[in-house]
């Protein structure tokens, strides 16, 4: 990446140099690196303004967001989740429109406001019903909340319609993660075996992606 970045630099290429410092910063994200992370996605943040590039600047500033939340500073996060919603809206990306609003709700779930965190789950629902892969990341994120306050039926039933979608996409990290999330209620539903057969199901194909090729 690094190497790519000096090219483009001595080219001037200024949207793959935006692009290349975007990947940079998300791979510094998960090392850990949220600081050097920051600055890199606010340099992302200056060429998409000088390109006026809206779609990338919406992107970039709800990955900021994103490593807002992360940090602890949720006040900050909301106000450049708002920014990039506007952005979407005004662009007409329903898609992104739904994966910002679902990450708005996971921020609220972290700190205590379920209710309007299943309220934004709903809306990124609502808006993505032809969007199947945005619709059962929506689902899946308003499962994991609905458990967290409890109410275990409704949650496995939200969890089931989300897991159905990603079987359909073949989408194995999806279903994957989906089936990990039935299996934690049913833990607590004292269905040990159950929740064991599908915790090995789960883990069965996380190995699998790990061991196969690119």
């Amino acid at each position: 990446y690094n190497q790519a970045l000096s090219i483009f630099e001595d080219l001037n290429d200024l949207a793959n140099k935006s692009v290349t410092i975007y990947a940079i910063s998300g791979i510094l994200v998960d090392q850990g690196d949220l600081e050097t992370a920051m600055k890199l996605y606010q340099q992302v943040l200056d060429v998409d303004e000088e390109l006026d590039n809206s779609h990338s600047k919406a992107a970039t500033l709800q990955a900021m967001a994103n490593l807002y939340v992360l940090q602890g500073n949720f006040e900050n996060a909301m106000q450049l989740y708002e920014q990039a919603l506007d952005i979407f809206e005004k662009i007409g990306d329903p898609q992104n429109k739904s994966t910002t609003l679902v990450s708005i709700a996971h921020a609220y779930s972290i700190y205590d406001k379920s209710e309007d965190a299943m309220r934004l789950c709903e809306q990124a629902i609502s808006i993505s019903e032809n969007i199947p892969r945005c619709k059962s990341e929506a689902l899946r994120e308003l499962a994991s909340i609905v458990f967290a306050r409890g109410e275990l039926d409704r949650a496995k039933n939200i969890y089931k319609e989300s897991l159905e979608i990603y079987r359909k996409l073949e989408d194995l990290e999806g279903v994957a993660s989906t089936t990990l999330g039935i299996a934690k209620i049913l833990i607590y539903e004292d269905k040990l075996e159950d929740a064991i057969n599908l915790s090995q199901q789960s883990l069965q194909i996380f190995v699998n992606l790990d061991d196969a090729p690119g």
